[in-house]
């Protein structure tokens, strides 16, 4: 897991490390993904990663030799080669945690290894249900996880900051990382809702009706969010087919922020009555949601932020929730 404070891994660490768990961790980052931001620094990553990865893998393999019973969680599966997952063959249970789409060349190497994997995506589960190298019997799906400890569930709903429209300075932001089609659909809505959209994630740049914030995470993420007035989901593709359910649905309430949605077929029934009054099929219906919203009083939009909370508490996971889910042993990799 990728051990940096503000990375989807958080909540899983955090827990780990607050746990009586007996663990080592393996931070790809360190390995063969660390960061490189320009074309020199992302040559180098490139032509050292096979040597990396290997090292990864062998560091991986010294520590199963000393373990009497060993067991690996593995996010997401960036970094497995060929070597680790050989290497994770050999191990009693392999529980693959995947927040995202089985689309990384990694991930071929865990379909076949893996105890159990654990979907956030209902897409991504659909998908995988006809694939030959993995059974029925493998597969779980839930919300993703949005929390350490199931108490923070009850400490968020004690927050104050959630509760004065007024005090909130910016109109509407996007979440998530660039894309043409994402870029073309926040367009459309600053269109139609004749304001300025902020984007929060990667490879934004500014333009008439975007304001680029730039990748941020973990608590800058949560100071800026608690800014804002609406929060947009929209998939990535006008057919919702694609990234039909994110982190994102449940990160703008977690933070304060009301969400709109976009409604597909996979999202529908995750959306309860209350929230499917604020999803829209269409830009128009959008645009039409987000006046209704900056329109609110502090009382409405306080009891309206409220109840997508509860829905926040009712659906998202906590690591303490997953790991309940998994037979326990004492050691953990």
């Amino acid at each position: 897991m990728r051990s940096k404070i503000g990375s989807d891994e958080t909540v899983f660490f955090k827990y780990l490390l607050a746990s009586n768990f007996v663990f080592q961790n393996f931070d790809d980052t360190t390995y063969a993904n660390f960061y490189a931001s320009g074309f020199l620094s992302k040559f180098a990553r490139h032509i050292l990663k096979r040597n990396m990865s290997n090292t990864m893998a062998l560091d991986i393999q010294n520590s199963i030799s000393r373990c009497d019973e060993s067991r690996a969680f593995v996010f997401n599966g960036r970094g497995v080669n060929k070597s680790v997952g050989r290497i994770l063959s050999n191990l009693d249970e392999v529980y693959w945690y995947l927040p995202d789409y089985l689309a990384h060349k990694e991930h071929k190497y865990l379909e076949e290894v893996a105890t159990k994997i654990i979907f956030t995506k209902p897409s991504s589960y659909n998908e995988v249900r006809f694939r030959s190298s993995i059974t029925v019997d493998k597969i779980v799906n839930i919300c993703p996880t949005m929390f350490s400890f199931e108490s923070e569930k009850i400490e968020l709903q004690k927050r104050k900051f959630y509760r004065d429209l007024h005090e909130k300075s910016i109109d509407v932001v996007f979440l998530g990382n660039h894309s043409y089609n994402k870029e073309l659909q926040i367009s459309e809505i600053a269109r139609l809702i004749r304001r300025k959209v902020y984007v929060i994630g990667s490879g934004w740049s500014d333009r008439n009706d975007i304001e680029a914030v730039g990748p941020i995470y973990g608590p800058a993420l949560a100071e800026f969010l608690k800014k804002v007035k609406v929060g947009i989901a929209v998939p990535d593709s006008f057919g919702g087919t694609i990234d039909p359910i994110t982190v994102r649905y449940f990160q703008y309430p977690l933070y304060g922020t009301l969400g709109v949605y976009s409604m597909n077929p996979y999202n529908r029934d995750l959306l309860n009555e209350k929230l499917l009054a604020y999803s829209f099929e269409n830009f128009v219906e959008a645009a039409d949601i987000i006046a209704e919203v900056l329109s609110m009083s502090g009382a409405s939009y306080s009891q309206a932020l409220a109840e997508q909370i509860a829905w926040l508490n009712s659906k998202a996971t906590s690591a303490e929730s997953v790991f309940s889910m998994l037979s326990q042993s004492e050691t953990t990799l």
